[in-house]
């Protein structure tokens, strides 16, 4: 069970970490600097749900996929690459965020699913 300090501090973290990325657009290949990733993409879909309701949910949901070991936090940030945008979305304070998978460039491996502020690059109306 989470405590008040644990919800406290998660939120500390998300309010005064630097975003993963500092991008507006994504495409499959683009680089990300990742200092949170979640093995599945069930996974992210939960913690992207959460970040569309509300930021107290979104804090609760990223602490408990990382206590149940379903996501983990980098230090220092890894580099991968983006496989493909998963979905977009708006998050709880209205902007436009993506779900990514990635791959590691160097083995060609997937390596997991990050949320990124930013939306989908487009060709003609259809997202990439």
């Amino acid at each position: 069970m989470m405590t008040k300090l644990t919800i406290f501090l998660t939120l500390l973290l998300l309010v005064v970490s630097p975003p993963a990325i500092a991008k507006a657009i994504w495409s499959k290949g683009d680089k990300v600097m990742v200092f949170f990733m979640c093995h599945s993409e069930d996974d992210i879909m939960d913690i992207a749900k959460a970040d569309a309701e509300a930021r107290e949910r979104y804090a609760s949901t990223i602490m408990e996929k990382k206590v149940e070991g379903f996501c983990s936090r980098f230090y220092p940030p890894v580099e991968l690459s983006v496989k493909t945008v998963i979905a977009s979305y708006k998050d709880h304070d209205n902007a436009e965020t993506c779900i990514l998978k990635l791959y590691d460039p160097k083995t060609e491996l997937e390596a997991g699913y990050i949320i990124a502020a930013g939306s989908p690059a487009t060709v003609k109306g259809m997202s990439l």
